[in-house]
């Protein structure tokens, strides 16, 4: 049986919460109420109260299980990781990229999410995360002569982004489900050569306006990055079709969120057969 209807699972924000340089106090980029995101998501979210935040912190990496057809685990990127390299922002690659000590999820939920991929019991293993763990090239013009990446994602973190992949490396079954990039984007996630899962992000509901089909620079972007299958800057939402066959992520988007009479409709298809790593793009309209 797919899954059509589920329960509503909670993902903790992608919001960052950024450490100053040089300091082991957690400072803010923008404004302060970044800070308290905790707080405020046990004020307003359905948290059990075994997850309730505790001075300033709380535990918010789970499993959630659906029988034997789908576990998903809900990952944590932004509590335990280090920080930014590069100081942040899209840029260069720097040295700090490939730092062999640098963390994502941090030890103790690297090691359990070791654990339960290994464990394997399920048709599909998903993981429901923040940030982008492709590594794209971001450079949108043709005379951008150095590579661009994201140090806000798993791309700035290449040591453990890879010890990532190469757990998911002969599973089959892999999906990474992510948002914060207010984009839709559909990839290969690819160790030593070879497709070991794939990568559906899912755009912004409202933030970022009208938005477009497709942003200024995105066919350079599809041309730097062979992984990248699909590609689309309007708002909307992601539903996942899920059998023991086949996984289908339908991006369903709207023309305008800044008008209250507008239209939705099914932009594109992403499907992953199972056993096969990587995704084919079916109804794709304009």
């Amino acid at each position: 049986m797919p899954i059509t209807t589920i329960p509503t699972v909670w993902k903790r924000s992608s919001r960052p919460i950024r450490r100053a340089a040089g300091s082991s106090s957690t400072a803010c980029s923008g404004s302060r109420s970044h800070r308290w995101s905790p707080a405020a998501a046990a004020e307003h979210m359905p948290i059990r109260r075994a997850n309730m935040p505790r001075f300033g912190s709380g535990i918010f990496h789970r499993t959630a299980r659906f029988g034997n057809l789908a576990e998903l685990q809900l990952l944590d990127t932004r509590s335990y990781r280090s920080d930014q390299a590069c100081d942040d922002g899209f840029k260069p690659i720097c040295e700090g990229v490939g730092d062999r000590t640098a963390q994502v999820l941090g030890a103790e939920q690297e090691e359990w999410l070791a654990r339960n991929l290994k464990r394997n019991t399920a048709r599909w293993n998903c993981l429901a995360q923040q940030i982008m763990m492709m590594s794209l090239d971001r450079r949108r013009a043709a005379n951008e002569d150095t590579r661009i990446a994201n140090m806000d994602s798993w791309a700035a973190y290449e040591v453990p982004r890879q010890r990532m992949l190469g757990r998911m490396a002969g599973l089959g079954n892999v999906v990474v489900l992510t948002g914060d990039e207010h984009q839709n984007f559909v990839g290969d996630l690819v160790h030593q050569d070879k497709v070991v899962g794939t990568e559906i992000v899912a755009t912004s509901i409202s933030s970022g306006g009208d938005g477009s089909d497709l942003r200024y620079g995105s066919e350079q972007m599809m041309k730097n990055n062979p992984e990248l299958r699909f590609l689309n800057d309007q708002r909307g939402y992601v539903v996942c079709e899920v059998t023991p066959e086949a996984w289908l992520s339908h991006f369903q988007v709207v023309d305008k969120v800044s008008v209250r009479q507008n239209s939705i409709k099914r932009r594109a298809t992403a499907e992953i057969a199972h056993g096969t790593p990587g995704a084919r793009m079916t109804g794709l309209s304009a």
